[in-house]
């Protein structure tokens, strides 16, 4: 291996600032296929928006309704935050460890979440950013529980009883 040249390599622009973020729990979507834990993740100069949460959790019930999403093992959750809604679920059968997400964007103008579906920007597959990361290290530590346990209806009860809140 070659000498490492680092001037070349993750270079952030100077005038990118990372600001840290808090997660707020807001609630379930429940639908007979799937349950999705809810988070809004905020900026530091943010306020919990219950409208634009009631927006999100209106669009994501009616893309589980329209099978736009699939349920996978059932469970699940999905981060809120300024232009992006990431939604996870754990995976089914022998991929039960496997956390699949799908990213949608929007602009944070748009008043109507019906309209989501047919404006967005749909990832099949996405990513995380690091604040978001906060709460997939919850969710996974909740899920490995899940996993570990008799997977009882009580231990799916502890799942979606377990949240992340706070700072990210």
């Amino acid at each position: 291996m070659g000498t490492i040249q680092l001037e070349n390599i993750a270079n952030v622009p100077e005038d990118y600032k990372s600001m840290p973020r808090t997660s707020v729990y807001t609630g379930l979507i429940i639908s007979p296929e799937l349950i999705l834990k809810t988070y809004q993740m905020l900026k530091a100069d943010e306020h919990f928006n219950p409208s634009l949460v009631a927006n999100a959790c209106r669009f994501l019930e009616r893309e589980i309704e329209r099978k736009k999403v699939d349920p996978m093992s059932g469970m699940g959750f999905a981060i809120l935050s300024t232009d992006m809604l990431n939604v996870a679920r754990w995976g089914a059968g022998g991929n039960a460890r496997v956390l699949f997400n799908q990213l949608y964007q929007f602009s944070p103008n748009m008043k109507d979440p019906l309209d989501w579906s047919d404006r967005l920007s749909i990832e099949k597959s996405g990513s995380f950013c690091i604040w978001e990361l906060g709460i997939v290290a919850n969710e996974k530590e909740a899920w490995k529980r899940y996993l570990a346990s008799k997977r009882t209806a009580e231990d799916k009860k502890a799942y979606l009883d377990s949240r992340m809140e706070g700072d990210l």
